[in-house]
């Protein structure tokens, strides 16, 4: 059996302190080429409250849609519409994850697409169409439904029922060479699919009398400028650990920078996420290389480490150490020497981490 993979969330964890990076963020799914757009990608997760300029905000009376504990938080007794501003687009792909204010509420909201006019005008005064998530308080059964409006509501033009989770649903709309396809739930398979035609305007979001929030917005179009800031981070940070690390993850980094050049030179947001992911994947995983003597020092340590009766340290934290040391002492001068590197880490881990039990005397 090859140890280094039977304790990848120690590797996991001991990386993340070496390095400083954090876990993978992966998106919640990923889409097969045909329904992919070119351009780059914008994100908002109103963690910084400034991002709410960058949306025009309507409401049918005075209380309008606000940013609260990094959600944009629509109000229940109005329609409210939340528009990005700054482009419009033709085809696009845009995503938001739909949240309700009560527990297993009420959802009647959804994504704007190919808007052009009122915008900021009276009750459904848009024009475009809408991709709505509807389903009663509690209720297990959603209705995806495609709305059309042409300064007034023009009807339902497609529908599909679907089981999804109750509080939050992920909802993601293409639309690519005049068809429109959506998105609900973990798929990348469209659960509605309609042929609309040519498509412009702004992209933007709606809640209609219905206790809901806006959170993870993602828009990738033309219209946006590739973003390749933290792809270019990442590729800093695998190179300047490459010396220090053994073969096997130099061989993985090397793998991630390659990719990570070809998305560059395309300046395709989907092929940016995958090699930011793997990118991330392959610092998160790599081994510090450690020389034999480094191990036998850090056995010399840790046999100097006491816990008296088991009063020093907690009683988890201790057999995790204790585990590890006996792992580590198993070696010699011929053992692998990605072995040696790996399990010398883990023990620096253990080491740095023992968690003293409360009031405990050292």
């Amino acid at each position: 059996m090859n140890k280094k993979y039977a304790v990848a969330v120690i590797c996991a964890a001991a990386l993340a302190g070496s390095f400083g990076v954090t876990g993978v963020c992966a998106e919640t799914y990923d889409l097969p080429d045909d329904y992919r757009v070119s351009g780059g990608k914008i994100s908002y997760d109103f963690s910084d409250s400034a991002s709410a300029s960058d949306f025009a905000v309507y409401t049918e009376f005075d209380r309008s849609p606000t940013v609260t504990d990094e959600r944009m938080v629509c109000w229940s007794l109005a329609e409210q519409k939340i528009v990005y501003k700054n482009a419009m687009y033709s085809d696009v792909d845009v995503s938001v994850d739909i949240g309700t204010i009560n527990k297993n509420g009420k959802f009647d909201a959804g994504i704007y697409v190919g808007l052009k006019s009122g915008v900021t005008g009276a009750l459904d005064g848009v024009t475009g169409y809408c991709v709505n998530i509807e389903r009663g308080a509690s209720e297990s059964r959603y209705y995806l439904k495609l709305h059309e409006f042409d300064h007034r509501w023009l009807g339902t033009r497609k529908e599909a029922v679907l089981v999804l989770p109750l509080n939050v649903v992920r909802l993601r709309v293409v639309v690519k060479n005049g068809t429109l396809y959506a998105f609900a739930g973990e798929t990348n398979t469209p659960q509605l699919t309609y042929n609309a035609g040519d498509l412009f305007g702004y992209v933007g979001f709606r809640s209609f009398y219905s206790p809901n929030t806006f959170d993870n917005i993602e828009i990738i179009g033309s219209a946006n400028e590739p973003n390749t800031e933290q792809l270019n981070a990442l590729v800093l940070r695998a190179r300047e650990i490459a010396d220090i690390v053994t073969d096997e993850s130099r061989a993985s980094l090397d793998a991630a920078l390659t990719s990570a050049e070809r998305a560059a030179e395309s300046e395709n947001a989907y092929d940016i996420d995958t090699a930011v992911t793997q990118l991330k994947t392959a610092i998160d995983s790599a081994v510090v290389k450690r020389d034999y003597s480094v191990l036998v020092q850090w056995i010399a340590e840790a046999d100097r480490i006491s816990n008296t009766d088991g009063k020093t340290y907690t009683a988890n934290s201790w057999a995790s150490f204790c585990k590890v040391l006996e792992m580590c002492k198993c070696f010699t001068a011929e053992s692998d020497p990605e072995q040696i590197s790996y399990w010398a880490d883990r023990l620096r881990l253990r080491m740095d981490t023992l968690v003293e039990l409360k009031g405990a005397e050292i």
